[in-house]
This record gives C-alpha cells, sequence and structure tokens, in this order.
C-alpha cells in the first residue's frame, strides 16, 4: 500500500512540474523582456533572447529580436540593428504577423537610405508596400509612402517623391496624428526651394506644417517651428538677402530648447549660420558657426555633408594653423571611413540575410514536412484504430445476433412434440 501511495506521489509530483515549467519560462523571458524596454537595453534583450530560444518559442524569439534591433537602431549601431530587424522578419514571417512585417522592412529601408544605398532602400520599401496593399493596411501604407518618397527626393528622384507627397496630402483628413503630415509639408517645402526655386510655395508649406501644431506644446511641435525657421532662414540667403537670414536664423537656435531631440536641426542651423556669415563678409563668424556644427554632428550620422563641411575647414586652416587643418583632415577621414565601413557592413549583412533566410526556409519546409508525416500517421493511426473499433463493434452485435440464432434453432430441436389424440 505505501509503495502504491509512493509511486502516485512521484508521478503526480513530475506532472506538476511538467505542466508548471514553461510558465516559469514564460515569466523569466516576460520579465526580462520588460526589463530591457524599461532600461532600453540590448544586453537585457540578449538574455531574453537565449531564454526565448532555448524555449523555441517563435513569438518570443521574434519580439527579442525587434527589440534588440529598436535600441541597436536609436543608438546608431545600423549594422547590428540590422542583423536583428532580418532575424525578426524572418521569425515574424513564420507567424504571419503582417503588421510587423511592414514596419521592419521600413526599417530596414530606412537603414540601407542611411548607408546612401538608396536603390536597395526602394526595393524594402516596395515589399512593405505590396504587402500593406495585400493586407489593405492603409495606415502603414502612408508611412511607407513617405519614407519611399524620403528616398526618392535624396536619390535625385523629385518627381516621383513630390507624387508620393502630394498623393499623402489628399488624405490628410485621414491621417491620424500630426508627425506624418507635418513632415510630409516640410518634404514638400524643402523640394520647393531646394529644387523648384518657389520660395513662395515653400514658404506656404512651412507654414502649414506649423499650422498642424497651433497651441500645442511638444518636441515634435518644437521640431517643426526649428525646420521651420531654419528653412526661412536658408530662403532668405537662396533670394540673396543673407542679412535677414541672420536673424531669423539666430532666433531658432535661442529658442531650441532640447538639445539631444534637435541636435540633428541644430546642426543645420550652424551650417546655415555659417553660410549666412559668409554671404555678408564675415568669415571668421561664418568659420566658427561650421565649426560649432561639426561638434553637434555625431560620427555615426554618415551624412556626407559633414565630410563637405569639413573640406571647407580644412581648407581655411591649411595655410594658418597646421594642427587645425590636421584635425579637420582626420575628420574627414573618420566621417568618410564610418561610411564606407557601413556600407561594407550593409552589403555582407544583406548577404547573410539571404541566406540565413533559405536556411531557415529550408528547416521549416523539413519541419512542415515531419509534422505533416506524423500527422499523417497520427490519422492513420486514428483511422485504422476507428476501423478496428468498428469492426469489433459490428462483430460484437453480428455474434450476439449469430449466437441468438444458433439459441432459437437449439431450443426449436429440443422442442417434445407431442402426438394427436385420435378417436
Amino acid at each position: 500500500m505505501l509503495n502504491r501511495t509512493f509511486v502516485n506521489i512521484t508521478l503526480l509530483t513530475s506532472v506538476a512540474l511538467f505542466l508548471v515549467q514553461p510558465t516559469w519560462s514564460y515569466t523569466d523571458f516576460q520579465s526580462l523582456y520588460d526589463s530591457a524596454k524599461k532600461q532600453r537595453s540590448t544586453a537585457i534583450g540578449e538574455k531574453a533572447l537565449k531564454i526565448a530560444e532555448e524555449d523555441g518559442h517563435t513569438l518570443h524569439i521574434a519580439k527579442a529580436h525587434f527589440l534588440i534591433a529598436f535600441y541597436h537602431d536609436e543608438n546608431r549601431m545600423y549594422y547590428e540593428a540590422l542583423n536583428h530587424y532580418f532575424s525578426s522578419q524572418i521569425y515574424y514571417d513564420e507567424l504571419k504577423n503582417y503588421g510587423k512585417q511592414i514596419g521592419i522592412l521600413m526599417n530596414i529601408g530606412t537603414i540601407y537610405r542611411i548607408g546612401g544605398f538608396y536603390d536597395k532602400a526602394i526595393e524594402f520599401y516596395s515589399d512593405a508596400q505590396a504587402l500593406a496593399l495585400q493586407v489593405k493596411d492603409y495606415k502603414r501604407l502612408r508611412k511607407v509612402n513617405y519614407q519611399m518618397g524620403r528616398t526618392h527626393r535624396m536619390f535625385e528622384g523629385i518627381e516621383e517623391a513630390k507624387k508620393l507627397y502630394l498623393e499623402l496630402l489628399l488624405e490628410k483628413d485621414s491621417i491620424k496624428g500630426q508627425v506624418l503630415l507635418t513632415d510630409t509639408y516640410l518634404e514638400l517645402a524643402l523640394i520647393a526651394h531646394s529644387y523648384d526655386d518657389d520660395y513662395a510655395k515653400a514658404k506656404e508649406y512651412l507654414n502649414e506644417a506649423v499650422r498642424q501644431y497651433e497651441g500645442i506644446s511638444s518636441p515634435e511641435a518644437e521640431r517643426t517651428r526649428m525646420t521651420r525657421i531654419n528653412d526661412l532662414g536658408y530662403i532668405h540667403i537662396l533670394e540673396g538677402e543673407a542679412g535677414n537670414s541672420l536673424p531669423v536664423i539666430l532666433n531658432a537656435i535661442r529658442k531650441s530648447t532640447n538639445d539631444t531631440l534637435n541636435q540633428s536641426i541644430q546642426v543645420k542651423l550652424y551650417g546655415n549660420l555659417g553660410r549666412a556669415y559668409k554671404e555678408v563678409g564675415q568669415l571668421d563668424s561664418s568659420i566658427q558657426m561650421l565649426e560649432k556644427g561639426l561638434t553637434l554632428a555625431p560620427l555615426q550620422s554618415f551624412e556626407k555633408s559633414f565630410i563637405r563641411t569639413a573640406k571647407v575647414l580644412h581648407d581655411h586652416y591649411k595655410s594658418r594653423s597646421a594642427d587645425k587643418a590636421d584635425h579637420y583632415v582626420k575628420l574627414m577621414f573618420e566621417f568618410g571611413d564610418q561610411l564606407a565601413t557601413l556600407k561594407e557592413k550593409l552589403t555582407n549583412a544583406n548577404m547573410e540575410y539571404q541566406i540565413r533566410a533559405a536556411d531557415h526556409k529550408r528547416d521549416l519546409d523539413l519541419k512542415v514536412a515531419q509534422e505533416n508525416r506524423a500527422f499523417f500517421w497520427e490519422v492513420f493511426s486514428g483511422v485504422t484504430g476507428l476501423l478496428l473499433l468498428i469492426t469489433m463493434v459490428w462483430y460484437h452485435f453480428y455474434e450476439k445476433k449469430a449466437r441468438k440464432k444458433r439459441l432459437q434453432r437449439a431450443i426449436n430441436r429440443s422442442r417434445i412434440v407431442v402426438p394427436m389424440a385420435t378417436s
């Protein structure tokens, strides 16, 4: 009796541990995942990914890869971000999560655009566009079209960019939120003043962008207002009124309250301020503003304009200060080397992705084939068992009926026939 009780207790404990283990594993993953989000930490995200991979939990693996990619992207570690985006895309494709796939394709396209691979970026945006159309996700489709327009503009496809932006404006009543709409107006303003020489139209678009934030105080509103002032200052320079641009741009710099958020705008402001000072003959002030702009420019932004600015400063100091001239030569090399390294890494990452995607597809096909074989044998076993059961039931009833007939015949044979009386 005691031995049987011990066996039962051991069996129940084993079953309980088996059932509880996945819950512990899920809790460990979710705890690490939430912590990684809270701390914006790729290191913690890697730990969450390890648990997800050990569990073989497809959704958790996809989420962890995307989280790590997003924070690498945020920190301008584009190669690392790209690898995790690619991995996340593979798993979200397996899960048929179309919304995530569209977002990842856009992020990958943006990284290739930063690296200067505009044609490759457009390929990824086109894939995102096609998927959004297929699943009728029009909200994401608008975002894809904006990013595609921006890439065409940077790739000198101005007419295609304008077409996409103007189509977005036709849907402005349906666009939720102000960021996409204001960015569209800002892009159209840039095209108007830098490519079409239509300064009146550019000012109109800039005013429309700012109008979207009337009465609103937010980082996005400040960025939009600063961009408008910067562009107005630049338009004054293009119109030959550099003197009028100086107070406009200086006012924008004074109004900037968030150096980190608006760093890219400030770099442009100091660049335009340097250009304005040069136009009015104040060369020393111009050089000071260009130098100030470069101190704010992160190497990982991969902007070719920074290399050009460093070249201007090198040429200025070449006959004035050997140390400073040497500093800007090194800076030109660093900017150029960073960009060349990124291009090489992005090319390799794309090749690696194609290989990994093919390997994953093959593994997935093998897994599906195994599951299909297992399913076949399960169905075969089930059908065989069912047929056996039906046969047994049929045999049982047939045998019962046969026994009844045999019994009836036996009874009939054993009956005593009583002779009828005769007279």
